[in-house]
């Protein structure tokens, strides 16, 4: 069985059934390559693995050759949201030390977030206010796994008038599967960051 590390109590419950077990994390991009490794290594799809974590490299070489010399815009990736709210109140935003981080940089933008003391920093009002991004990408899960209006919460956003993503149409919704499991999909989510924080470029030329 295929868990997450730091499930230690369903680990060791799962060891005393004589149950084998992998522990892989999915934290940072690199940890999603690395547990591609690992569990190719474990199943025997080790060549499957290999091809896999090729096509992910790809992507990642395609999109950073792109962006690497452009200006980096600030982003400010939410991960959740504050429920019950009219207003944009508080939200879980993308810290230094995730993979969301990561596509941040490698799609050519620079977190708004910079401290590296929080896993999943929340951020009020007037710490958005403070840190005024110019390009808000608010993720949610595909519309089966979430109960938010989306179109309320575009319109929260709007509310904050005085943000330069806000007051430059730049505050995008990213409703998708792919965009909150870190998994073999990841680069699906690249591209759509990438697209994104960098409009100018034409995606479709090599």
């Amino acid at each position: 069985m295929i868990l997450l590390q730091g499930n230690n109590k369903l680990e060791s419950q799962l060891h005393k059934l004589n149950i084998k077990t992998l522990s892989v994390s999915n934290r940072t991009l690199d940890d999603i390559q690395q547990a591609i490794v690992s569990i190719g290594k474990q199943t025997g799809r080790q060549a499957t693995a290999e091809r896999l974590l090729a096509k992910i490299q790809q992507d990642i070489d395609f999109i950073q050759q792109k962006t690497m010399a452009l200006e980096k815009p600030r982003v400010l990736v939410s991960i959740g949201h504050s429920r019950d709210s009219k207003t944009i109140d508080s939200v879980y935003i993308a810290g230094q030390n995730d993979f969301y981080n990561d596509l941040i940089n490698i799609a050519g933008g620079i977190n708004v977030y910079q401290q590296t003391h929080l896993q999943v920093p929340t951020f009020s009002t007037e710490s958005i206010l403070q840190t005024n991004p110019e390009i808000i990408i608010d993720i949610f899960p595909e519309d089966d796994d979430h109960q938010f209006d989306l179109q309320q919460i575009q319109q929260q956003w709007h509310q904050l008038e005085h943000i330069s993503a806000v007051q430059h149409k730049q505050v995008h919704i990213i409703e998708a599967d792919y965009a909150t499991i870190p998994g073999p999909r990841i680069t699906l989510l690249l591209r759509k960051m990438a697209q994104i924080i960098h409009p100018e470029i034409n995606w479709n030329t090599p």
